[in-house]
């Protein structure tokens, strides 16, 4: 299925995606030794507040992109596209500081400073989404993996150098955001100019965004449903009034998790992008579904392998990050978690092929029931359980995402024939 260029260029990414983890390993370290107890409290609830918040103005702008590029990937026919949804991004930024002005004391903190700060650390992160979405279009996602080494890297260092400044009594907290900026900007303004040559700049299209807005809403709002699942977790837990040991072994728990989630996340929506393409050259049904299910199995194959390289690593993991064993709970929390990895990777395979052939509401659809799924779990669970009860509703938010995505994609195969994907052509011969 896969030729021997996208074999390479997927070994490699995973490859030095490794190396960036075991740099992220180092960040995480950094954190836990430095910060005390309620401050590090504070910034996973911060995190998890600017994660709904950057859902709230992500717009699917990765999922659109990737999907143009799918099917198109000349500079010159998508100029006018890059820049409307370029001027997009940037102004959704300011859309983000207006709600976190208006919705900040959700975070259960008040440290609009910290807040603020690390929204745009995170928000850069966003931005640069746009060029890994082109990246996983064409097969280079390598390059992406590249330049995001290259920026841990650069806040590696900037960390290191903190501990020799550390006596000017600066913020450990607020120098480690700063340093963050400064290094995701490097990674940002890296693929800028590699991947200038699929991102000519022309002119704003309001028309193109005008057609594109039906499936923008529909991945806004997905993206919205998995943000409520994935993210509200640990604001449950201090809703309900859990200690900063429990919320913060917790938070260590799915910061591993969502590690181990990076390289199925950059390699399965490069392959989804190859099975988008597959799919609608092929005629036959039953063609197609061979096509999408042997990639679903070895995905599935996959996950299951990351799963088990959790449970034998993960305590060794765990060693590093918290040498002091501050939050002991984390080692029985990782391997409950990381069960979900069995899940994602076909689900993930579901999801961004349903998106690239054109079918956003229905991720839309299966998003929705599987929020309303997860929250109520939350809900019954948290209390009794504390974290371990998040953990299970986690793995139940999973399983019941990949269920429905695979149940809806069966219902989309039969159907491409009367519908095409969105392309830059077909839009501009609407307008």
């Amino acid at each position: 299925m896969f030729s021997k260029q996208f074999s390479s260029g997927l070994f490699w990414q995973v490859v030095i995606k490794f190396l960036a983890i075991g740099l992220g390993f180092f960040t995480t370290r950094w954190l836990v030794e430095l910060l005390p107890s309620a401050e590090y409290r504070n910034y996973n609830l911060v995190l998890a507040y600017n994660a709904v918040l950057l859902v709230l103005v992500d717009f699917g702008i990765p999922q659109t992109i990737q999907k143009i590029y799918t099917h198109s990937q000349d500079a010159k026919e998508n100029s006018n596209f890059w820049t409307t949804i370029t001027i997009l991004r940037i102004f959704s930024y300011f859309i983000g500081l207006i709600i976190i002005l208006v919705t900040y004391p959700l975070s259960q903190t008040r440290d609009l400073g910290l807040i603020i700060s690390l929204f745009t650390a995170q928000f850069i992160i966003v931005a640069d989404l746009n060029y890994r979405s082109i990246c996983q279009a064409v097969g280079s996602t390598w390059q992406f993996s590249l330049t995001d080494f290259l920026g841990k890297a650069i806040l590696v260092g900037l960390l290191i150098l903190g501990n020799y400044v550390m006596y000017l009594n600066i913020s450990p907290l607020y120098y480690f955001v700063t340093a963050s900026i400064f290094a995701y900007s490097i990674s940002l303004i890296s693929d800028a100019f590699w991947q200038k040559k699929y991102t000519s700049l022309s002119k704003f299209d309001f028309g193109q965004l005008k057609l594109l807005a039906s499936s923008l809403i529909y991945l806004a709002l997905a993206n919205l449903s998995i943000a409520i699942y994935l993210t509200t977790d640990k604001l449950f837990l201090a809703y309900f009034g859990f200690s900063d040991l429990v919320i913060n072994s917790y938070a260590n728990a799915y910061k591993l998790f969502e590690i181990a989630q990076v390289v199925p996340g950059l390699v399965m929506p490069a392959i989804s992008s190859l099975i988008a393409r597959k799919i609608v050259q092929e005629i036959d049904v039953n063609n197609r579904r061979k096509v999408l299910w042997q990639a679903a199995g070895a995905s599935f194959i996959i996950g299951l392998a990351l799963w088990i390289g959790v449970v034998l690593f993960g305590g060794i993991i765990i060693s590093i990050i918290d040498s002091g064993n501050k939050y002991p709970e984390t080692i029985n929390l990782l391997p409950i978690l990381s069960i979900s990895l069995i899940f994602i990777c076909p689900m993930l395979i579901f999801k961004d092929t349903t998106i690239f052939l054109g079918y956003e509401k229905y991720d839309l659809l299966t998003t929705c029931v599987t929020a309303i799924t997860a929250v109520s779990l939350y809900i019954l669970l948290i209390p009794t359980y504390g974290a371990i009860g998040a953990s299970l509703a986690t793995i139940v938010s999973y399983l019941l995402d990949l269920i429905l995505k695979a149940v809806f994609l069966e219902r989309i195969l039969p159907k491409l024939n009367d519908n095409k994907p969105d392309t830059i052509s077909n839009i501009n011969q609407s307008l």
